[in-house]
């Protein structure tokens, strides 16, 4: 199955940098650095730059569970803006994801190498077992038609003793969803269909689910956060406003695990 998230890319890359420092910036400010590098990089890519605050929101949480040296590898399941930003300066980076044609030829033209891996077929190549330090993956279990406990018993594979995964993904008992319901609706406003990018979700997770599979597939949950990161307007405002009284219905999950020692 081609396209979308089905596909995992392997690139290696190789550059210099301090890492992750998310103290003396905020997340917002962060957010807009992220917009103009996805504009200037990819300007007929108009999904990038929605995903600015969310990548910001994720390298703000990753900040909190390991600062990034130099000499550690790092890498992005379904590559994005994230493995695209200078934020992620570690000197070996991996990029494992597919988003599209127009995605191969800016991570090309940024020097990143692909290699192709089916993500859905499993199980994780044995020449990258063990050797990532900080492994994104980010926005895409939810397209995925695996069992989930599976996809991450595979990823841990991926990671270095005490390694660690950042994992986000919509939150399933987010407001739109819990309307949706109210209304007699299916929680997806998309149904489901088999197609080649692979775009739709399969299936949407609470925080506690995802943090029970990943124990499950053999990881230790370090920390985890409910984000809210919706459009501006009004709408968007009322969402946010709801979420801070009642955080779980945040639209947004991160978890932060590490790889149990044996």
């Amino acid at each position: 199955m081609k396209g979308g998230h089905h596909l995992l890319y392997i690139s290696l890359n190789t550059r210099n940098g301090i890492g992750i420092t998310m103290s003396n910036i905020g997340w917002a400010k962060k957010a807009a650095e992220l917009r103009d590098l996805a504009e200037k990089l990819a300007p007929e890519n108009d999904y990038l730059p929605g995903t600015a605050a969310r990548v910001a929101r994720t390298l703000s949480f990753a900040s909190k569970h390991q600062i990034l040296e130099t000499e550690l590898m790092v890498g992005e399941i379904g590559p994005g803006l994230l493995i695209l930003s200078e934020n992620v300066a570690a000197k070996n980076t991996i990029a494992f994801g597919l988003f599209g044609a127009s995605g191969n030829r800016i991570l090309e033209d940024q020097g990143i190498a692909l290699a192709e891996f089916d993500l859905n077929a499993g199980p994780i190549p044995d020449q990258y077992r063990g050797k990532v330090d900080t492994l994104y993956f980010c926005e895409v279990i939810e397209h995925l038609n695996r069992w989930p406990i599976d996809v991450l018993a595979d990823i841990k594979e991926l990671l270095s003793p005490e390694g660690l995964l950042i994992l986000t993904t919509p939150n399933v008992c987010r407001l739109t969803t819990r309307l949706r319901l109210l209304t007699g609706k299916t929680p997806l406003a998309d149904y489901f269909e088999k197609v080649g990018d692979g775009h739709n979700h399969v299936r949407e997770f609470g925080l506690e689910e995802v943090e029970y599979y990943c124990r499950k597939a053999g990881l230790s949950v370090a920390g985890s956060e409910l984000w809210s990161v919706y459009p501006r307007g009004p709408a968007g405002k009322f969402a946010t406003l709801v979420a801070k009284l009642f955080p779980r219905t945040s639209n947004f999950l991160a978890i932060a695990a590490r790889r149990r020692s044996p």
